[in-house]
């Protein structure tokens, strides 16, 4: 029986990698397979080959049954992604009319920390400042900013400080 089985192992591992297209699960599953054949036993086995060739099949299928799961989740987390990407457009879009109605440097200073993510100190080499002047620039523009939106909108805050949600106030916004 082992030398029937080292001649049936690579025509098994074959068989199983076309399906599965990954060569560590074929050998994962192979193994599988054998060791299914080892538990079997008792069993009365009229032809091993397709026997192993059978079980094999099914293990395949219970494969992807497995990953399936897996796979729906994954579409999931990339729905929500997708959802989160519309949402911080949608912010970005609301983020610059606020920022609009800031002064020049105030806008300048906003669009590159916050929006083009750049350091601060960065900025000051760019905007040939101090950088101890660009912070405290940038943190005078961010309270004003927050204004702008606590003005137009009542804004709801968790205990970690988390927008939790808002409510317009007027028709400014």
């Amino acid at each position: 029986m082992e030398k029937e089985i080292q001649l049936l192992y690579q025509p098994l591992y074959l068989f199983i990698n076309k399906r599965v297209q990954n060569t560590s699960d074929a050998e994962d599953l192979v193994q599988e397979v054998f060791y299914k054949l080892s538990k079997a036993g008792n069993e009365e086995i009229n032809n091993i080959k397709s026997w192993l060739f059978s079980v094999a099949q099914h293990t395949v299928i219970d494969f992807y049954r497995k990953k399936k799961p897996i796979q729906d989740e994954l579409l999931e987390i990339a729905e929500d992604q997708k959802d989160d990407n519309e949402a911080l457009r949608a912010l970005e879009s609301c983020m610059s009319t606020f920022i609009s109605h800031l002064s020049e440097v105030d806008q300048n200073l906003l669009r590159l920390s916050e929006i083009e993510g750049k350091p601060q100190k960065e900025i000051a080499e760019m905007l040939n400042m101090n950088y101890t002047t660009v912070r405290s620039k940038i943190q005078r523009a961010r309270k004003r900013l927050k204004n702008e939106f606590t003005d137009c909108c009542e804004i709801h805050q968790g205990n970690k400080g988390s927008i939790m949600g808002f409510k317009n106030r007027g028709n400014r916004c």
